[in-house]
């Protein structure tokens, strides 16, 4: 591209007042101007490579290059997953994927969470680490976290546990309507064949602490029993019994030290067993 100053020079003094025709002369001659770049051999002083360029070609290369890193950069981000990276630019069924883990990690987490919590009762009941004012519960309350409790409702709850954390009446018989136990064993002093109670399914037999056998059975409306000072067992766990079915008996001399719970609370036998 060559420009002929003589032709447009009378054309701009005519259009255009002296300071922008000053400029613009400029510009014509900077762009009729080329530029010699050469590459020379630091040891040989030999001729590698020789570039003339001037500068209308510099500047259009110069755009070619950007127009070229432009065109790549839309099309990784409008044809690639490298999009999903930039703030804003998630796709839509990505997004539906991510909130659909999202819940699906949160009620895993809720799951572990109860599943700690039955575990841990499972240990304080084996390890007889329970107090009768104690109660460990692996039942999650869940609450609306944007319907908070009011002032009235917390007084009331409040209230309302210390009133009933001592009192005996909500585990008494009464708790049991409709569950009559029977006796675990036939013998006066405990010792002999040993029964369930009640209906339920066997939890575990495993060996205590003092070296004797001991079975654990879940029976309904969350209460369980668990019989010690056993030396044969005749269920495994998993095992369905019924009430007065045979399922131990007990160590020469040693009789039935028999435990009932009842939602991590512990129990007193005789409330509920007809002796």
């Amino acid at each position: 591209m060559v420009l002929n100053l003589k032709k447009i020079t009378p054309i701009l003094r005519k259009l255009l007042p002296w300071q922008w025709q000053r400029r613009i002369t400029r510009r014509a001659y900077k762009a009729r101007s080329r530029y010699r770049v050469e590459i020379i051999n630091e040891n040989t002083l030999g001729l590698l490579m020789r570039l003339r360029l001037s500068g209308v070609r510099v500047t259009l290369a110069a755009l070619a290059v950007v127009a070229a890193v432009a065109s790549l950069i839309l099309v990784l981000v409008m044809f690639t997953p490298l999009g999903t990276f930039l703030p804003g630019q998630l796709r839509g069924d990505l997004r539906s994927q991510y909130a659909q883990a999202a819940l699906r990690i949160d009620s895993l987490e809720q799951v572990s969470r109860r599943q700690t919590a039955y575990m841990e009762n499972i240990r304080r009941i084996l390890t007889d680490s329970v107090s009768a004012d104690l109660t460990v519960t692996s039942t999650e309350v869940i609450t609306d976290s944007l319907v908070s409790a009011s002032t009235a409702e917390r007084q009331f709850v409040r209230r309302f546990e210390d009133e009933q954390r001592f009192n005996l009446s909500v585990l008494a018989p009464i708790a049991a309507e409709g569950m009559i136990f029977e006796a675990p064993t036939m013998s006066a002093d405990g010792t002999g064949e040993v029964s369930a109670i009640y209906r339920g399914t066997v939890l575990s037999t495993a060996i205590a602490p003092n070296g004797l056998l001991m079975v654990m059975v879940q029976h309904p409306n969350d209460f369980v029993s668990i019989y010690n000072n056993l030396e044969h067992v005749y269920i495994a766990a998993g095992d369905k019994v019924v009430a007065g079915q045979r399922i131990a008996c007990t160590a020469a001399n040693r009789p039935l030290a028999l435990e009932m719970w009842h939602d991590g609370v512990k129990l007193s036998p005789e409330l509920y067993l007809p002796y």
